[in-house]
């Protein structure tokens, strides 16, 4: 650092650190980063000459009865504090809202080595910066733990990340990154030097990257609020203690000794603790790596975890020994992999490791040289998505796989133990972050159904525990026929931080999930549809209680709704319901089966109504109208009233001809109709002038929606509409294809096949001759297209069209 941090300013960096570190006054300051073995390495050092009588540590203050098991001899590390915070009082923003971050810990986090050395030598430790909810009310929206775009995560990082002193250090450096940039003059070259001079580096280092702070950007983050509040817990504890150690991230050293010498205080607000959160977490290292979201500390934890262990065995070289390693590692799962990697790669790639060391002036070859050694030397041939492997392979072993434990007298929410209990009474592996999937028998095994009402509750917190990807779906009604169904699930960070913050609904899974499910059923108290689709969810849940207790409330709700649209998709849930208990039970639920009733008889007087709907509508009401039908197939409704209500479309003069078209086919299926009669009526579309022609093509998409069966039995229908087809001027042809082509997909391949045929024969010519088209020739193929593509060019250059 000698050298880089010369300036004008040196004589201020002087003045911070002589007040920062000097073992013989009552306070000193220890500056760093997050996640930094150079720091965890010193700060022992630090602790050990020291002795302090109390630990004064940056981290919300809301959190100091989680410490000790932070500090555990029994957990291990990786591990977080999770907070949370309801902004019921709207104190934050007018909306309110629900906010959380993560707190993590890694062994070689300085906050953690602070925590643990404190247990171990009888050290009082405590946290000394705003409680979290208090940070968020003093920031802006948008900065500091406001900031929406990045993982939500206790850190400061990011004031070093948009430091124009540090892009320039960078470029001075000929580093690619800050991170590079930090891992050369801190890690490798930090752990080099006497921890006076690391501890004078760092304050020039953050001094300098604050400097270019304004005092109200630094406002709007929360950092200034926060400085006043640490500055005061700092006075308090030195009328107490006699020799305090702070530790603080270095972006605050400098501030907090500039407040010292104030009388500066911070109004705090009357937060309710029921609005408040602070729990010990397992977490992992793939959630702790900087480059799978995480903002804070640095990449590469698996790496940084070596460098570590090998700085805590004193070995000479930690960082050369650590990057062989690491090539080692890789080599041995490329070989197992994709194969073509000899031992001789191996020493190459470490060669070249300790080439670019020396290339760049470092006193270690580090992560970069590792990265750069490896896809130099492993990597054969131009680098894409087959040859890159080594450098994949790479990157997964420096992020680790490790996973964190607490001690066994941890606090955690019940509804944690009842999630845990559960994994481990139906064996589902949490122990991992490896995807695991699970196929379920729901009408053989009693066993597997309790499996999946688990999954489908831990589907419904949606907190990325667990997915449905095979088996019957009652609610898009898929694949309802299928007997078994698979899951996916995969253990993170999430899925225990999902269920703390719904621990407020609950003590178990079970009762989280019911009293959510019968809030969503309140909010959606109006909406008959919305209500039965609930319901539905309840089934694969097991609250079959539930939908007994809503069965009274929602004959009143089915009364009320007037969309036909939301009692017809009532009607059609009730009735998958109604099948469903059925099978699953092997018993008839009247009440369930009276509520269908109900619900179709509903509907069915809103049928007439729907004579005039919008065209952008049409589609909509089909759909429930086939629903409604084969309601009355699968069960003892009454048919004729949903026979009149569809006669009652077909007689208006001028309904929507789609929907009269759909009628009249369901009017077929339930045999009222023949087809002669739907014959008649499409020939007054298909030959009718003006606008009675034109909806012609929207008919005959409803009736091939609900009939497309008369296609193919009546040879009068298809004559008639290939001889409008053949006799219809272009511009119509053109206004009705897209819905003639509609129209037809209804119809399977093998159906089309048996309307080619049919046409075939009634023109007398054969079915090759009528299929035969003559392929264009590739070149020609070449040409149309380079003309395409030179038309598409001028008409942007002439900006007759736009660009993309």
């Amino acid at each position: 650092m000698d050298g880089i941090l010369r300036g004008q300013e040196m004589d201020k960096i002087e003045e911070v650190f002589s007040k920062a570190y000097d073992l013989h006054k009552d306070i000193i300051y220890f500056p760093l980063r997050h996640h930094s073995p150079a720091c965890s390495f010193h700060l022992k050092k630090v602790i050990e000459n020291y002795n302090p009588d109390i630990i004064l540590i940056e981290g919300p203050s809301d959190a100091n009865a989680v410490t000790p098991y932070i500090g555990h001899a029994e957990t291990t590390a990786p591990v977080c504090i999770y907070y949370s915070y309801s902004d019921n009082k709207k104190l934050v923003s007018a909306e309110g809202g629900k906010y959380r971050c993560y707190y993590p810990f890694l062994d070689y986090s300085p906050e953690l080595t602070a925590i643990r050395e404190g247990e171990k030598r009888g050290i009082k430790t405590e946290f000394i910066d705003l409680p979290y909810g208090e940070i968020l009310i003093n920031s802006a929206e948008g900065r500091g733990l406001r900031n929406e775009k990045e993982k939500n995560s206790y850190n400061d990082d990011y004031l070093f990340e948009k430091s124009k002193f540090i892009t320039s250090l960078c470029e001075k450096q000929g580093c690619r990154t800050f991170n590079e940039l930090w891992e050369m003059l801190f890690e490798i070259d930090g752990i080099k030097i006497e921890t006076g001079t690391f501890i004078k580096n760092m304050i020039a280092f953050c001094y300098l990257s604050r400097s270019f702070e304004s005092e109200d950007s630094l406002k709007e983050d929360g950092c200034i609020a926060r400085e006043v509040y640490m500055a005061s817990k700092i006075k308090e504890m030195s009328t107490e203690y006699k020799k305090i150690l702070v530790v603080t991230g270095g972006f605050h050293t400098s501030g907090l000794i500039e407040l010292s010498c104030k009388e500066e205080t911070i109004k705090l607000h009357n937060i309710d603790k029921k609005d408040v959160g602070a729990y010990a977490m397992v977490y992992s290292f793939e959630e702790s790596d900087q480059l799978n979201g995480y903002a804070s500390g640095m990449p590469y934890p698996a790496f940084y975890q070596k460098i570590y262990e090998n700085l805590c065995e004193n070995l000479q070289n930690p960082y050369e020994k650590a990057v062989l390693h690491f090539i080692v590692s890789c080599g041995r799962k490329i070989r197992k992999s994709v194969g073509g990697l000899s031992t001789a790669d191996e020493i190459e790639a470490l060669n070249m490791a300790k080439g670019l060391q020396t290339l760049r002036n470092k006193a270690e070859c580090g992560v970069y040289e590792l990265k750069d050694a490896v896809r130099a030397c492993f990597i054969k041939g131009e680098l894409n998505m087959a040859t890159d492997a080594p450098l994949m392979e790479l990157l997964e072993l420096l992020r680790g796989k490790n996973i964190g434990k607490l001690c066994d007298s941890t606090e955690v929410p019940p509804i944690i133990i009842d999630f845990r209990d559960i994994c481990s009474k139906y064996k589902l592996k949490i122990n991992n972050t490896l995807e695991q999937e699970i196929v379920l028998d729901l009408y053989k095994s009693s066993r597997h159904r309790e499996i999946s009402y688990f999954l489908h509750r831990m589907s419904f917190l949606n907190i990325g525990f667990c997915k449905n990807i095979k088996g019957p779906d009652f609610i898009n009604k898929k694949n309802v026929n299928l007997i078994r169904e698979t899951f996916k699930y995969k253990w993170n960070v999430q899925v225990e931080s999902g269920l703390i913050e719904n621990s407020v609904y609950g003590g178990t899974v079970k009762e989280a999930v019911e009293t959510l499910l019968l809030k969503e059923i309140t909010k959606n108290k109006n909406e008959s549809g919305e209500v039965s689709e609930l319901l539905i969810k309840a089934f694969m849940m097991g609250y079959y209680q539930i939908i007994l207790k809503v069965l009274p409330d929602m004959k009143e709700i089915i009364i009320k709704d007037g969309s036909f649209y939301s009692v017809a998709h009532c009607a059609y849930n009730i009735c998958f319901l109604y099948n469903g208990t059925m099978l699953f039970s092997g018993e008839e639920s009247c009440d369930i089966k009276e509520l269908l009733l109900q619900a179709y008889n509903k509907a069915v007087t809103l049928i007439p109504e729907l004579y005039a709907v919008p065209e952008e509508e049409e589609n909509k009401v089909i759909d429930k109208l086939k629903n409604i039908y084969q309601i009355t197939l699968e069960s003892n409704s009454d048919i004729d009233i949903f026979k009149e209500a569809l006669f009652s479309l077909t007689d208006r003069v001028s309904g929507n001809a789609a929907v009269e078209g759909a009628a009249l086919g369901l009017l077929l299926g339930v045999n009222e109709i023949d087809s002669l009669y739907i014959i008649k009526k499409a020939e007054g579309y298909l030959y009718g002038t003006g606008d009675k022609f034109l909806k012609s093509a929207a008919f005959l998409k409803g009736l091939f929606s609900t009939a497309r069966d008369i296609v193919l039995s009546e040879a009068k229908m298809l004559t008639a509409i290939d001889n409008v087809m053949k006799n219809m001027e272009e511009e119509n042809f053109l206004r009705l294809l897209p819905e003639l082509r509609l129209s037809f997909s209804f119809f399977t391949p093998g159906e089309i096949d048996s309307i080619g045929k049919a046409l075939a024969d009634y023109y007398e010519i054969s079915e090759r001759k009528l299929f035969d088209v003559e392929a264009a020739a590739p070149e020609e193929l070449k040409f149309a297209l380079e003309l395409d593509s030179f038309g598409v060019d001028t008409l942007k250059e002439w900006g007759l069209i736009n660009e993309g």
